[in-house]
């Protein structure tokens, strides 16, 4: 599952629409930015490094902004947002300047939190040497790994991981809700790790691709057709 954000404009051809989702992800296709939803993603990857300056803050999206459009299949309408180009502008450009002044490759992975049933937990006298077994295991399964995800691994309540760093883990506040009250603060363990140099790169290129893709837009005067 993902995100897709493809460009329209009035007298886009078929041909035209079909070349823009057809490319490649991470090709120089202007007009179409794909961004998954999976472990390790640019949404977690923002909300960590960029006070959530994701693809819906830098688009100012919302659902009641769409409108009407003629689609490009005949007898068939489709439901396009249509951006403040200059606003989508400076808020990629800020988005974009942060990103690349970021000097290290920390990341944040949050973490279940360790409440439950006590007897799933390993007796403190248990918890090195249970850790180091996991520890030789984890090296033998993720040592041809070459993805850009955080393989993480939770059994009894303990984590392990072989393809990222851990620095730290720390408690943090966030939002949730209770049926028939208000929302409240909860606390939860996060992961501070330093990461694959890829996750952020890719970031950082996911980035100036929506760069191009605004001030494509702006030329082209066009639409957005958003699905995620």
């Amino acid at each position: 599952m993902g995100l897709d954000i493809v460009l329209g404009w009035a007298g886009q051809t078929a041909e035209e629409r079909s070349e823009l989702t057809s490319a490649k992800p991470g090709s120089d296709k202007v007009g179409y930015l794909r961004f998954d939803y999976s472990e390790g993603n640019f949404f977690d990857w923002a909300r960590a490094n960029l006070g959530g300056r994701d693809p819906y803050w830098i688009f100012d999206y919302s659902d009641d902004k769409l409108r009407a459009v003629d689609s490009i299949e005949p007898r068939e309408d489709s439901k396009a947002f249509f951006p403040d180009w200059n606003l989508c502008r400076r808020r990629a450009e800020a988005a974009l300047a942060l990103a690349k002044g970021i000097d290290n490759r920390l990341i944040a992975v949050p973490l279940p939190k360790p409440f439950g049933d006590p007897t799933k937990f390993p007796d403190e006298i248990a918890v090195l040497d249970l850790y180091r077994a996991d520890k030789e295991e984890l090296a033998t399964l993720w040592s041809g790994y070459k993805g850009p995800s955080i393989p993480l691994k939770t059994r009894n309540g303990r984590f392990a991981t072989d393809s990222v760093k851990i620095e730290a883990v720390m408690w943090c506040q966030y939002m949730h809700y209770r049926q028939g009250a208000p929302s409240t603060l909860d606390i939860q363990p996060v992961l501070i790790c330093e990461g694959p140099p890829g996750v952020r790169l890719t970031c950082i290129s996911m980035l100036e691709r929506t760069l191009r893709l605004i001030e494509f837009g702006q030329e082209k005067h066009g639409w957005l057709f958003w699905s995620g």
